[in-house]
């Protein structure tokens, strides 16, 4: 296609990189559906809208992507979007993707069911702009601490990839065996940093270490070693994966942890042919997720940045799936040192009552990018519509069971994002809507 041609130009010329942030601008018709004069079903345009949030949400999540959906991007203010609401044409189905790279803004049409009279593929779209997408990194601190004052500058970081990908060899290779010892032609991150040169830079890196691709085909495992700087924080770029971390020091005691740079978390809910339609629904610090909306026309369901719904499964067995995307690293440890937590709430509501909810065999089944962190039936006793299943801490990523059956929508306090006022509100109150009070798309 000629956008797909479009980007990689740009990709080639420098002007679309791993660091431009990216705005996917979605026009959408309102217009009630089906009326006197129009087709169809105005609750596809916004499920559409609400996949495209979801599939940027679960596929794009190393980049800075955004959608804007009936809005227009306006200009920058350093690192704030400036955005105003759009008039959505009657039909339109457009996707117009945007970017920033150093202060200069360019935009690109990907799609148009005006022009094409086909919908678009949400899935299919994201998938073709990250195959175009150069490969990311991210800029990861270890900190050392000791309670002893024993010095944690110097201390030794080694990092061992388990899983993952190192597309622009930022990690070296590990010798197979002693006679390989020596002989890798590799120069390290510092090296190259010495040299003046960019370690994201993809031709230098190829061409300082070009030599490795025989021997990289003898281990999946790659490794760096880092040391810590006088206030103890060591820097790493990494690319996603998991790894394995050792902290080692002069008088210090030998830490080992595993870090993970991955995908989403996926909640993944199944169950029998009775009930036939369950329901997953999460409660984030800032807002309720869940396939029901308020009754206003046009108001799409509730959608977040942390956490986003797959599609509404209504005629039994399931699966529905939720995201959760893990906090930036920097934010999380911002958080851990505060002592705060980021809790997700996740519920699951019997909104088709047809069958008890206790011993319907419904189960719920939460994966990482290593392990399974939950795995568990709903109660075989209980009365109510909603299975209070459990709490994931993103800081600590640590499982609360909950594991009950309750007969009402049980209630989180949130804060909503862009209050002035920073004040909790109730997740089932008037302002994010109960549950039973809320509507599902036709």
């Amino acid at each position: 296609e000629d956008w797909v041609k479009g980007l990689r130009d740009a990709v080639a010329a420098g002007k679309l990189t791993a660091k431009s942030r990216l705005i996917l601008q979605m026009e959408y018709c309102t217009a009630t559906r089906p009326s006197d004069t129009l087709r169809g079903s105005s609750a596809q345009y916004a499920r559409v809208a609400a996949e495209l949030s979801r599939s940027v949400a679960s596929t794009l999540w190393e980049y800075s992507a955004q959608v804007l959906s009936n809005a227009a991007l306006s200009h920058w203010t350093g690192a704030e979007m400036v955005s105003r609401p759009v008039r959505a044409r009657v039909g339109a189905c457009e996707i117009l993707l945007s970017w920033d790279q150093q202060g200069q803004a360019y935009s690109l049409p990907i799609h148009s069911k005006l022009e094409s009279r086909k919908w678009p593929s949400a899935e299919s779209l994201c998938a073709a702009l990250k195959s175009i997408m150069p490969p990311q990194y991210h800029r990861v601190k270890f900190v050392a601490e000791s309670a002893d004052g024993i010095s944690t500058e110097n201390v030794t970081v080694d990092i061992t990839m388990k899983e993952g990908k190192d597309p622009l060899g930022l990690l070296q290779l590990p010798p197979a065996s002693e006679e390989d010892e020596g002989q890798l032609p590799w120069r390290s991150r510092d090296e190259l940093l010495q040299d003046g040169q960019s370690p994201l830079d993809d031709e230098s890196i190829s061409r300082q270490n070009s030599d490795r691709n025989e021997y990289s085909a003898r281990t999946q495992e790659r490794v760096s070693r880092v040391y810590t700087d006088a206030q103890g924080v060591a820097t790493v770029v990494l690319p996603a994966g998991s790894f394995s971390i050792v902290l080692s020091g002069q008088g210090l005691q030998p830490e080992q942890l595993k870090y993970s740079i991955g995908p989403p978390d996926k909640v993944c809910l199944t169950w029998r042919d009775r009930p036939l339609d369950l329901d997953l629904i999460a409660v984030t610090p800032h807002t309720k997720i869940c396939h029901a909306r308020q009754r206003e026309p046009g108001v799409a369901p509730h959608t977040g940045g942390t956490v986003s719904l797959d599609r509404d499964i209504r005629g039994g067995l399931g699966p529905e799936t939720l995201s959760i995307r893990t906090l930036e690293h920097n934010n999380r440890m911002n958080l851990a040192q505060r002592g705060d937590k980021y809790q997700i709430h996740v519920l699951v509501h019997a909104s088709s009552r047809d069958a008890d909810l206790a011993g319907c065999g419904a189960r719920i089944k939460v994966t990482s990018w290593e392990h399974v962190l939950f795995d568990e039936e709903a109660p075989e006793v209980g009365v109510g519509d909603f299975w209070s299943a459990f709490s994931l801490d993103l800081v600590s990523m640590s499982v609360r069971r909950i594991g009950r059956i309750v007969p009402s929508e049980p209630t989180f306090e949130v804060i909503p994002r862009g209050s002035s006022s920073g004040t909790a509100i109730s997740s089932s109150g008037p302002e994010l809507g109960a549950i039973g009070d809320l509507v599902k798309e036709p």
